[in-house]
């Protein structure tokens, strides 16, 4: 039986930034929704946060136990944040340059975690 790779301190510091970063995107969503304010966007719109933002939260959980589905599940989340912030710039634009800040660490950091737990599962950290 071969002997699997353990992961370094690195692998547990970043598993944990990415849980707290999309712990701070569920934290949003759910003050969005007890203001009220997903009651006046579309409802696709509302869903592709939801995936987004819950997909990224369960697939960090993911990593964290050590899983192969955690990059797919971040795969779908950052295509429905993705998705979801190219429909509001075309229909809200961006009011300023944090918007655009915001709009660009969001896509990146589900591109950077998708990389990342993929990077992981190839070298044989996750089961």
């Amino acid at each position: 039986m071969a002997i699997r790779p353990q992961p370094g301190a690195g692998f547990w510091v970043i598993s944990v930034l990415l849980l707290t970063w999309h712990g701070i995107g569920a934290w949003t969503y759910l003050v969005a929704a007890d203001a009220d304010i997903l009651e006046t966007t579309p409802p696709f719109v509302t869903a592709l946060y939801g995936i987004a933002v819950w997909g990224g939260v369960a697939a960090a959980l993911l990593l964290l136990l050590r899983s192969r589905f955690a990059a797919p599940l971040f795969l779908l989340s950052v295509i429905a944040a993705t998705i979801r912030t190219v429909h509001l710039i075309a229909e809200r634009g961006l009011q300023n340059g944090a918007d655009w800040v915001l709009a660009v660490l969001i896509v990146g950091i589900g591109i950077f975690a998708t990389w990342y737990a993929a990077r992981a599962g190839k070298r044989g950290l996750l089961r």
